[in-house]
């Protein structure tokens, strides 16, 4: 009898417990330092994430930084690289960590890899209502997939890695400087014409404070 209360009152305890929480460091960042501040995440949350993307075009360079709550389901790890046939290039890194305040660790770009792997993509970036002329390009190092980016009226298609097509920033203006929403299609098959689609299609949709407001005309350098 004694061992049942027991049983029952650890069911109970248990019961009674709050949900697991985590506590990540959440900010959006363009060209500014986001460190973040250190926020106990809803229940649902299990991971935190940190994306940090450099983009460069006739030598400047845009750095965009987002560390957030997240699920381990739909966090996509790994190294970011994409580029498209007029030069523009992206190069990043997703982190995924299961840790109280792990997403605070500073970052480094990893350097870009030129190697060319043999696979092949089409290539074009243009606005409406220009026609994107589309043109073949060769991926490298661990570009593994065409790309379709839609930012809002932009059009973009190129080699990109599986974390790209997951972790993605479109950023674009209003009248404030938002990451817009965005469409992203992404297919592992070698194409002369259209990718196929893939599960990782994302769709974005961020407002970023008046104060990134600085980085617009840099911005226009790039769309």
């Amino acid at each position: 009898m004694a061992f049942l209360i027991l049983f029952l009152f650890a069911l109970l305890y248990v019961a009674a417990r709050p949900a697991f929480t985590i506590q990540c460091r959440t900010c959006t960042g363009v060209n500014i330092e986001c460190t973040g501040t250190l926020t106990t995440c809803s229940s649902e949350y299990d991971t935190c994430h940190l994306i940090f993307t450099e983009a460069t075009l006739s030598g400047k360079t845009l750095k965009t930084t987002r560390r957030s709550c997240t699920t381990q389901k739909s966090c996509i790890p790994g190294d970011i690289f994409m580029h498209l046939a007029n030069g523009y290039q992206e190069t990043g890194q997703s982190l995924c960590c299961t840790t109280d305040d792990c997403n605070a660790a500073n970052f480094t770009v990893p350097a870009w890899n030129e190697i060319l792997n043999g696979k092949q993509c089409p290539s074009c970036s243009a606005e409406s209502p220009n026609t994107c002329q589309q043109e073949t390009i060769n991926c490298m190092g661990s570009e593994d997939r065409c790309f379709t980016r839609e930012i809002g009226s932009t059009i973009q298609k190129g080699c990109a890695t599986r974390s790209f097509c997951a972790n993605s920033f479109a950023i674009t203006f209003s009248e404030s400087l938002i990451l817009s929403s965005q469409t992203i299609q992404c297919g592992n098959e070698d194409v002369p014409g259209i990718t196929n689609t893939a599960p990782e299609s994302r769709w974005l949709c961020l407002q970023i404070f008046s104060g990134f407001l600085i980085a617009k005309p840099f911005l226009q350098c790039f769309f």
